[in-house]
């Protein structure tokens, strides 16, 4: 007969004949027929084919087998010594998802939503990246902050199919995309800790202009120095490499608050979503590994005080598998703090300034426009609101006019965190590398204003530029003598931030308030702060002609003197 057979096909696209083709199976013995009865010879290569297959297939079990107990052993042993022992029907799995469950010795964690914990009930630990979110509902492994590709979480993924579709949110989790990358994997085994044997993170929440620099200068400081100084007191601060994003240095903890924020960029922050990629990525896997070495964890980073803007179920999320979350933040009295704050604002935005395309504000119209809103990120409401959430532990504050200067740096690390390799750094006179203390701005607003109306040719737009003509004006302004025109916050005002931080210290620092004289010596210190509250009055000094001849002789002064 015949050893094989002839087909022709067609292209579908084109209709052209096809390049003939012939189709043979060949054996060890010879062609066997396609189309006809099969021989002999096939009958007998398949049979040998099946005998092979069941022996193969026993050797890979035994190998997974094998891989199984190696993997599993080393998952409950390489943690500080705590051993787990799996009931059945538990699952052990690799480090890529995470664990959580109950606070009960012995037990495995379960994963968790950070909006089902509650301080006085059933504690339980959420997870990390692509975990379990809702432990009350065990088919519900949907995790919404995990990535569904860089630049989209799954969260809004779902929204954008429910948008789009017009479909129920339900349908969309239930797509096969978003099931396949929002799904979480199985988890890995956690210890358990009992009371205070728990570690902790320390989230440090500033706010702005309470010496939050100088802290995270010093950590990364003696880090880089020493990369092991606060592993060996059971302490991780996290690295760029664990915490990437925008900010290097001493900003890594940035990183986690500007991916916190509810909308991102629209909420004020420098981050947008798929620049918080690498973070949602490697930064859950640190927390794991930390939490597994039972090691406490410090994040400092003043922008955690946009409370209201950021998204805390996010927050939550990213803090996973610790349970015992601790809030710190300092305490730096209204009359000092409000005037730094202007000072770092108005900073920023000079050169606009100097353009005219903005009108540089005094202190005076500052605080018409912000003081309300600057009161809600002030140190105590700020712990306030973070105490009220149900997953934070704890609150505290920590006051910069009990422990001020270099004493609130070994504050923290010696009486707070207790960090004794940091704690000996600062009590033997080490110092931040980086600051950022704020200066007065009047001399560069009166400077701007009279190059605005042109009394001053000088381009002011470079910053060389602006600070050497506002130095010349205060070096003649001392000289002569004169008496400028001010404009000042109305005694009102100023009077109900007499009385709120009477109260807010009273109810904080009882002790120490009462120590350094009560409310005698707050007033007497705030009389002395009034002039902070006071600022040029730059338009009525511009449109006269008293210092016409000052500005005239700044302008023509050698650059290079």
């Amino acid at each position: 007969g015949r050893v094989g057979t002839y087909r022709m096909r067609t292209a579908s696209a084109s209709g052209r004949l096809a390049r003939p083709w012939r189709r043979r199976r060949r054996t060890r013995q010879g062609v066997a027929k396609v189309g006809g009865r099969r021989t002999m010879t096939a009958r007998l290569l398949r049979s040998r084919r099946r005998a092979w297959a069941v022996p193969a297939l026993e050797v890979a079990a035994g190998l997974l087998a094998a891989a199984f107990v190696v993997q599993t052993h080393y998952l409950l042993t390489s943690s500080g010594g705590v051993r787990l022992l799996p009931r059945p029907g538990d699952i052990a799995a690799s480090l890529d998802g995470f664990a959580l469950g109950s606070a009960a010795e012995g037990e495995e964690r379960q994963a968790a939503s950070s909006s089902e914990y509650r301080a006085d009930g059933g504690r339980h630990y959420p997870g990390g990246n692509r975990s379990a979110y809702n432990v009350t509902d065990p088919t519900n492994t949907f995790c919404p902050h995990c990535d569904y590709h860089k630049d989209c979480t799954c969260d809004q993924r779902v929204a954008f199919l429910m948008k789009r579709y017009k479909i129920d949110e339900s349908e969309a989790r239930n797509n096969d995309a978003v099931k396949e990358r929002c799904n979480y994997p199985p988890p890995v085994w956690l210890p358990t800790f009992a009371g205070e044997d728990e570690p902790a993170v320390i989230l440090h929440i500033g706010p702005h202009k309470t010496g939050t620099t100088a802290l995270q200068a010093f950590m990364y400081d003696l880090i880089y120095t020493d990369p092991n100084i606060f592993i060996r007191d059971g302490v991780r601060v996290p690295s760029f490499d664990e915490l990437p994003g925008l900010y290097g240095k001493e900003g890594v903890g940035l990183n986690l608050a500007h991916c916190s924020l509810r909308y991102y960029m629209d909420s004020g922050g420098q981050m947008n979503i798929g620049m918080c990629s690498g973070m949602r990525d490697k930064f859950p896997k640190f927390m794991v590994d930390a939490y597994r070495r039972r090691q406490d964890v410090v994040i400092v980073a003043e922008d955690f005080d946009k409370f209201d803007d950021l998204n805390m179920d996010r927050l939550r999320f990213f803090l996973r598998p610790y349970v015992r979350i601790k809030v710190v933040t300092f305490y730096r009295r209204l009359q000092d703090w409000l005037p730094s704050w202007y000072n770092q604002i108005v900073d920023h935005y000079t050169t606009i300034y100097a353009k005219g395309e903005e009108r540089y504000p005094s202190i005076v119209d500052w605080m018409a426009e912000h003081y309300e809103k600057k009161l809600e990120v002030h140190a105590p409401r700020l712990a306030e609101k973070y105490r009220r959430l149900s997953w934070v532990e704890s609150a505290t504050m920590i006051n910069m006019h009990e422990h001020f200067g270099p004493d609130l740096i070994g504050h923290f690390f010696c009486s707070y965190l207790n960090a004794s390799g940091a704690c000996r750094a600062a009590r033997d006179g080490r110092v931040p590398s980086k600051t950022n203390v704020g200066e007065g701005h009047e001399l560069s607003r009166l400077a701007i204003a009279a190059s605005l109306a042109g009394k001053i040719a000088t381009n002011l737009v470079k910053p060389v530029n602006l600070i050497r003509i506002s130095r010349k004006i205060g070096q003649r302004l001392n000289e002569t003598g004169l008496a400028m025109p001010e404009v000042c916050v109305e005694d009102s005002t100023l009077a109900g931030m007499l009385r709120l931080e009477m109260e807010e210290e009273r109810g904080s620092f009882p002790d120490w308030y009462k120590g350094q004289g009560g409310d005698a010596a707050l007033e007497r210190s705030f009389e002395r702060a009034r002039s902070k509250f006071c600022s040029l009055d730059v338009d009525r000094t511009v449109n006269s002609t008293r210092l016409d001849d000052i500005f005239n002789e700044v302008d023509n002064t050698n650059p290079y003197l």
